[in-house]
């Protein structure tokens, strides 16, 4: 039996385009045979969302239906799966058949490793709703000051408009190595091959 906790809502990332079987579902992977977490995988085409979680999928990929992880709780929800059968199982009783397809190489879009990178910490749903007030399809663009990279402050964000503009506060910049990313997301699409 294949089982999966699913703590962060990632199947809402999936693509609603049921002509793209593959990235409609949420790909599992094991993180290492025999290891009792694995990979949850996640893209609509134009984002890609990655999160390591307790589960066991065997030595194989899986296809998780995108509907049964976009709504896990505050505590997540156990998914779990006879093996052979395609049908997975939440913990609230929903079940759900998973497209079966190839899940696009995670390898050939993720950028090349970045050499000076510059962290910057805020909250998402503070920048999406700035966002959704300054343009009425939430298009926008950020620009941190090069100058002082590493200060905190604010984020100024822009539209196509001139005339609507805003900030986004407080912030954390800070730069440095992404290495334990970079090990992380290596694990991760070396075994999507």
């Amino acid at each position: 039996m294949k089982t999966i906790k699913v703590s962060t809502p990632i199947g809402k990332i999936c693509s609603t385009d049921r002509t793209r079987a593959g990235i409609t579902s949420v790909l599992a992977l094991p993180k290492d045979k025999g290891d009792s977490s694995v990979w949850l995988c996640a893209t609509n085409g134009h984002a890609l969302a990655i999160v390591g979680t307790e589960g066991n999928v065997g030595v194989d990929r899986s296809y998780v239906p995108s509907e049964l992880c976009k709504a896990p709780g505050k505590a997540g929800v156990r998914l779990t799966c006879e093996n052979g059968n395609g049908k997975w199982e939440s913990s609230k009783g929903k079940v759900a058949a998973t497209d079966d397809d190839t899940f696009p190489l995670v390898d050939h879009v993720f950028p090349t490793p970045i050499s000076n990178p510059i962290r910057v910490s805020l909250n998402a749903r503070l920048l999406r709703d700035l966002a959704d007030s300054l343009d009425r399809n939430g298009h926008v663009t950020l620009t941190l000051d090069g100058d002082k990279p590493e200060q905190d402050s604010g984020i100024m964000v822009t539209t196509s408009n001139p005339e609507c503009f805003g900030i986004i506060m407080p912030l954390h910049v800070e730069s440095g190595s992404l290495e334990d990313e970079r090990e992380a997301f290596a694990a991760v699409f070396n075994r999507t091959k």
